[in-house]
């Protein structure tokens, strides 16, 4: 070490001793009050970015931990809204099965429960649904012809081809769907029913001489091998009678909605 660097050491320790004596006796304070006022707006401002700084972060990390939340609250909502939906399909399912339970109590009749798989035809541009499609087949006993009905015992329509595990439905609106019919209390008022324009029924060759009128009700004749007689089909909404014709017709309104089948049941002979 130098003597010079040595001088420098010496007068540094002196002039902080100095610094410190007249710090002591209170000589600085006036530069203390000069330094503090000139400072304190500075430091103002860098505690005022600081605090700025400070709220932006806890403002940040706040929303990144609120959009979480929201996350986890709406996956919640989604699983209660899947879980409720399982519940209803359930229920809904169980009220029908219930139904169907009382009315073969009732009638027994032997018969294979079946859940719709599919609806409707492709090929049907008026977009009504005039036939479905159902999970049991020729595996589980069905044959063409079997009458099908719903959880009231009402025909929903008639097994019109079979394959080992399903078979297609046509529904009593469909054309292609003819039922050997009567109505009820009325033992010679036999006739046809057949879909018409996928809306309603029409029941044909029923003798002129038969009275029908509105409100009647058509059910199946019996006099089909494969359909039971007295199952329920509709009611008659109009009837078409002509003087000169040797047979009347008349329109049966369907007694239950096809676009809401669900479950069905294929009543064998």
């Amino acid at each position: 070490m130098t003597n010079l660097r040595k001088k420098h050491i010496v007068y540094i320790v002196a002039l902080i001793g100095l610094l410190v004596f007249l710090y002591s006796i209170g000589a600085l304070r006036p530069v203390e009050r000069y330094l503090s006022r000139g400072l304190n707006p500075i430091l103002s401002t860098i505690y005022s970015w600081g605090a700025d700084i400070n709220v932006a972060y806890d403002e940040q990390t706040s929303k990144v931990d609120l959009w979480q939340q929201i996350n986890d609250l709406q996956a919640e909502t989604n699983q209660l809204i899947s879980e409720n939906v399982e519940l209803k399909v359930v229920e809904e399912e169980n009220a029908i099965l219930r139904e169907y339970l009382n009315f073969f109590d009732d009638h027994g009749y032997e018969h294979i429960l079946s859940r719709v798989i599919s609806r409707g035809d492709i090929t049907n541009v008026t977009g009504r649904t005039e036939s479905i499609l159902i999970d049991k087949g020729s595996a589980d006993g069905l044959v063409i012809g079997l009458a099908v009905v719903d959880e009231q015992g009402i025909v929903v329509g008639k097994i019109a081809a079979v394959k080992e595990s399903s078979s297609l439905v046509r529904l009593v609106n469909n054309r292609q769907c003819k039922l050997a019919a009567s109505v009820l209390g009325n033992e010679v008022s036999n006739g046809v029913t057949e879909g018409e324009l996928g809306l309603t029924i029409k029941m044909n060759f029923i003798p002129q001489e038969v009275e029908i009128k509105k409100d009647d009700i058509v059910v199946t004749s019996g006099l089909e091998e494969t359909i039971p007689r007295g199952l329920v089909i509709g009611k008659v909404l109009e009837v078409n009678k002509e003087n000169n014709e040797l047979w009347q017709s008349a329109q049966i309104t369907p007694l239950m909605d096809t676009n809401n089948l669900l479950i069905v049941s294929v009543i064998k002979p």
